[in-house]
């Protein structure tokens, strides 16, 4: 049922796009924010309490009550569990430039493509790896640094440093 939804909604969003080339833009971004707001209501979030984002299509919202972590991208949005999430990485880290943050480990060239654009862009990105055969790793636009460095550090606080939760 779920899997319908999503196949209707990311329908709608080409639909709305598709009325014109006038409207094409701000027909997508409000099919996008629609669609982010109804992440947001399924799992339980309330906007703008500062544990969620949306940009360019693409989302991330957590439930510290719940432990979960939901992801937009492409007009689906699916919710993970804290300890289904693997890791993140900023553009910078996926393109392999060196954090202070210890040793890197290797990632898929497809992946670190993910934002190629956006780094040659000056644009920031996160990628999210999680526990699904179908999207194992989630890429969200983020407008800048600033909020890149923020979400990087929520997710620390928010997953790393649960002892309720320990990350395998």
């Amino acid at each position: 049922m779920m899997a319908k939804r999503f196949m209707a909604r990311a329908r709608a969003v080409s639909d709305a796009a598709a009325s014109g080339p006038s409207d094409e833009a701000e027909a997508r971004a409000v099919a996008w924010r629609r669609m982010h707001a109804e992440m947001l209501e399924a799992g339980g979030i309330a906007l703008g309490l500062g544990l969620d984002h949306s940009e360019e299509g693409t989302g991330i919202a957590l439930n510290p009550q719940e432990g979960l972590v939901l992801l937009l991208a492409d007009g689906v949005y699916k919710s993970y569990d804290y300890e289904d999430v693997r890791d993140w990485r900023n553009s910078e880290r996926a393109a392999g430039l060196d954090f202070d943050d210890g040793p890197e480990e290797a990632l898929p060239a497809e992946t670190a493509s993910l934002c190629n654009a956006d780094r040659q862009n000056e644009r920031a990105c996160l990628l999210v790896s999680v526990r699904d055969r179908e999207i194992p790793i989630w890429r969200i636009s983020m407008s800048d640094k600033i909020v890149l460095a923020r979400w990087m550090e929520i997710l620390r606080k928010e997953i790393d440093e649960l002892p309720t939760m320990p990350r395998s």
